[in-house]
């Protein structure tokens, strides 16, 4: 099975890769320019991104067949608000919508 997975170099994401590997999953995972190297020396395919970005969302799930969806922004600071519902409703919205168009469950 081929799975899209988001938030792949966070804690829990590179935890899930690692077992998705393990079991024999072809992983496609969306990264950020600035992600740190959790995935070094997974055979995983790697799609630079953002999921703030629909289409270029929608073209890197092309293909298919799952998705996880684990990125997320947190923080403390109540100055970061804004950046959080941007990043955890829209983006999530964005995922949904790029799932939904390329029939992904």
């Amino acid at each position: 099975m081929k799975i899209f997975v988001t938030g792949a170099t966070g804690l829990i994401g590179a935890n899930l890769v690692q077992e998705l590997v393990r079991r024999n999953h072809h992983v496609r995972c969306l990264i950020r320019t600035d992600s740190p190297p959790f995935l070094e020396g997974l055979s995983v395919e790697k799609i630079k991104g953002d999921i703030m970005d629909v289409a270029s969302v929608e073209g890197a799930m092309q293909g298919c067949d799952a998705l996880f969806h684990l990125a997320a922004f947190i923080s403390y600071r109540s100055e970061d608000r804004g950046k959080m519902y941007k990043v955890n409703v829209e983006g999530t919205k964005n995922i949904l919508l790029a799932a939904k168009k390329n029939n992904i469950k």
